[in-house]
């Protein structure tokens, strides 16, 4: 498919997932197609999508490649997953997808911004495959898929196998830390304290003290990870 066809399709799911309230205006720029312009105006519950310069953006989002594209259109990347994952050796590049803008903005805008993460699905409701095959690296070499980040609350979902260990050192604020574990087996470490775990269950704290996820089975462990900031630390996220 065509750039523009995918950003049409995603327009029109968009157009289901907001109301009229919300606004943002962006351009979007593919690194290996640096000579085509797509921008997207969303306004009055209308998403519109242009193959050319009719408006001024609020931000220029970048994407890595044209692949890149494919693999959200086909719901093989999420959009968060391509800003999770770790530096390519080849290019350096944290994430598939970046923003440009350097200068500091508004709280209204990264709340937009977040939002306009939604856009990047050609489903409603959105869908995101929870497939290891889809997974990016993160978090020390993790196999990792970016479900949902808003203000102070993000998921994801992490895949481990056997002697591999999600590791969160002491963050020195109350941050919620909840995880599910869809499948396999494993250990909890928080501080030097081991519990067991297994799928089916689910278990809440926080990251005052370090913790560690680590798997003891043959089989992967796959779990669902939700934090959560205090609202007066996430003014500025």
């Amino acid at each position: 498919m065509t750039v523009n066809e995918i950003l049409q399709d995603f327009a029109k799911a968009f157009e289901k997932k907001i109301d009229k309230y919300y606004s943002i205006r962006l351009q979007l720029e593919i690194k290996d197609m640096l000579d085509e312009i797509w921008q997207v105006d969303v306004n009055n519950g209308n998403v519109n999508v242009y193959n050319e310069v009719k408006i001024t953006p609020e931000e220029t989002i970048m994407i890595l490649n044209k692949e890149v594209l494919d693999k959200i259109y086909n719901n093989e990347l999420s959009a968060l997953s391509a800003l999770l994952q770790t530096p390519s050796k080849n290019d350096g590049m944290m994430g598939a997808l970046m923003c440009e803008k350097k200068e500091p903005v508004g709280k209204d805008f990264i709340v937009r911004l977040n939002i306009f993460r939604g856009f990047f699905s050609k489903d409603f409701p959105s869908k995101i495959i929870l497939d290891n095959k889809y997974c990016v690296k993160h978090n020390g070499d993790i196999d990792t898929i970016g479900l949902k980040a808003f203000g102070n609350f993000g998921q994801i979902y992490i895949s481990l196998k056997k002697g591999e260990t999600l590791y969160y050192p002491p963050l020195g604020v109350h941050i919620e830390f909840n995880i599910y574990i869809i499948k396999g087996k494993g250990k909890i470490i928080i501080d030097d304290e081991e519990n067991e775990i297994k799928e089916r269950e689910y278990y809440y704290m926080n990251l005052l003290k370090q913790v560690e996820i680590k798997s003891t089975d043959d089989e992967t462990l796959e779990a669902l990870i939700v934090l959560q900031l205090p609202n007066n630390l996430s003014q500025n996220t």
